[in-house]
């Protein structure tokens, strides 16, 4: 009688149970679920991208690897028209050279736009990636639409608390071994993986909405520069005035170094091609790496006319000397030649302001360069102060060696105490 009761208000069908079931009650659905979230893997598109930073209104994409079940993986370095930090290239091993040829982002903006906009787009700390599409889109004339997504590092950070989400970490605790990072194809294979993981553990995978709205808000949330900004640096030109030359009479190689020199620094990018080139001249080492000593040494001088070294005249010495093979215990003394009183300080711990990490090389070095410090990533003896940016009893590696080598340590609200810039 029971049965029979609930076959009426139901109404008896012999559809399986994965189709929508027609009844006599119009307030009662079922739909079938391909999975425990509810999601169709039809309906998702991985994604991943690797920036020149953190920040999208001045850094820009090198990669982008999307992944769906429909089309399949698409990726392709991009061409980001700006210099790479050595930082970036360090962490992902991108560099200038691996770029020259590829893409504008702007070239493959509308294909990039029709494989995600009809999609759920899944990554871990997805918004970061959004954040930068959509600038690029509309930078290439697309008004984005609102765009479904899922944040797999949301999901573990609501089971887990806010440590330890990093996406090799998810995925070592699982049991899941992992081999390569920091390239999108690579960190898009990753995410499948954990995604896969969450589905199968009932995860809450929250499907959220990123549009204009969203995206104006996260933009307001990024760090200004913390340094004052002077316009264009001036030109590094410069370089080209060699005239002494020692022994070595030969016009003719002179004129060829000075045009090489000339050339290289006219887009402010230095390829390792460039590079060879000054070996292929024919001119000694020895008296090449003076003339260029001499040469960065001037152009301190220049720079350094107004009384301050700017930020991007700081980069501009700095590229300009890894150019010419110079690592930091020679491009210091170059500028503290000019400069003796400029301390090398080097940083230690993440800096948290406003509940946020800040990037190292985004604020903190030019800060530092702003306030008269030469910032260095590594301890050395020329370094004259290490700044410890976390907790006031942390001992970190770059502590103990400061301590070894007997170079002053200050904590980072001591330091920053009368100096503008930092909030």
């Amino acid at each position: 009688m029971i049965f029979s009761f609930i076959m009426r208000l139901f109404g008896s069908s012999n559809k399986d149970s994965g189709s929508t079931v027609e009844n006599r009650n119009p307030n009662i659905r079922f739909v079938k679920k391909t999975n425990k979230t509810g999601v169709e893997t039809s309906q998702v598109v991985f994604l991943d991208l690797e920036t020149t930073g953190l920040v999208a209104k001045r850094c820009g994409i090198l990669e982008i690897c999307l992944h769906d079940t429909e089309n399949g993986p698409f990726a392709t370095l991009v061409d980001v028209a700006q210099p790479i930090p050595a930082r970036i290239t360090e962490i992902n091993g991108i560099d200038r050279d691996m770029i020259v040829g590829k893409p504008l982002f702007s070239e493959i903006a509308p294909h990039i736009y029709g494989r995600i906009s009809n999609k759920i787009v899944v990554g871990h700390n997805v918004e970061f990636d959004l954040k930068f599409l959509f600038h690029e889109f509309l930078e290439a004339g697309i008004q984005p639409q609102p765009l479904r997504y899922i944040c797999t590092c949301k999901a573990e950070r609501n089971r887990n608390g806010s440590g330890g989400n990093r996406l090799g970490d998810c995925l070592r605790r699982r049991g899941i071994q992992v081999e390569k990072a920091h390239r999108a194809a690579d960190d898009v294979n990753m995410v499948r993986q954990l995604f896969d993981c969450q589905q199968k553990e009932r995860m809450g995978l929250k499907i959220e909405i990123f549009d204009l709205r969203k995206y104006h808000s996260i933009l307001e949330r990024e760090p200004e520069p913390m340094f004052e900004s002077r316009g264009k640096a001036k030109s590094t030109h410069t370089l080209k005035t060699f005239t002494e030359w020692g022994d070595k009479s030969d016009n003719i190689t002179v004129t060829m170094f000075n045009k090489l020199i000339e050339d290289s620094c006219q887009d402010r990018i230095f390829e390792a091609k460039e590079m060879k080139k000054l070996v292929e001249i024919g001119i000694e080492k020895k008296i090449a790496m003076r003339e260029l000593k001499k040469a960065l040494v001037g152009l301190v001088s220049v720079y350094y006319e107004d009384g301050k070294i700017s930020w991007d005249e700081y980069c501009d010495l700095e590229n300009l000397s890894k150019m010419f093979g110079f690592n930091s215990a020679t491009f210091f003394p170059l500028i503290k030649e000019v400069v003796p009183d400029l301390k090398v300080i080097c940083f230690t711990n993440d800096l948290i302001l406003k509940g946020e990490v800040v990037d190292r090389y985004e604020t903190l070095f030019p800060w530092s360069v702003s306030h008269g410090y030469l910032p260095s990533d590594s301890v050395t003896k020329q370094t004259d102060l290490v700044v410890n940016c976390g907790s006031k009893n942390d001992v970190t590696g770059k502590i103990q060696k400061a301590n070894t080598y007997g170079i002053e340590v200050m904590h980072f609200a001591d330091f920053a105490k009368g100096k503008e810039g930092i909030h």
